[in-house]
């Protein structure tokens, strides 16, 4: 008897140890794609790149205030222009250039706002 419970204890440690060898995907579920991006004109490089946190800069006429630079979700350094009337986010790209982040979300609560008016 004590032999058997042995025998089922060792198969069972055994058995329970061993594993199904798992599946590997032969198709990638999500496909990478390059974003494309344009860089801002020069003047708005020359803006991002040498200008200080809270310097005021004139650009086509108006005058936009320049955040300090952080590092955002999308992996990149990035800095907003902003004046009383919009807001720009700017992101770097890895080759240097700065390009317009579109701002979809400001667009929407600006549409949203408008039509409960």
């Amino acid at each position: 008897m004590f032999r058997q419970t042995i025998m089922i204890g060792c198969a069972l440690a055994v058995f329970g140890c061993s594993s199904v060898v798992q599946p590997v995907a032969q198709v990638s579920l999500v496909e990478a794609q390059e974003e494309q991006v344009i860089a801002a004109d020069d003047a708005i490089q020359r803006i991002l790149n040498t200008n200080d946190y809270g310097s005021s800069q004139v650009y086509a006429g108006e005058s936009f205030v320049v955040s300090p630079r952080f590092f955002s979700a999308r992996g990149a350094y990035c800095r907003t222009m902003s004046n009383s009337v919009q807001s720009k986010l700017f992101c770097q790209s890895q080759n240097g250039n700065w390009f317009e982040v579109p701002s979809v979300m400001s667009e929407l609560n600006a549409n949203e706002t408008s039509e409960t008016e």
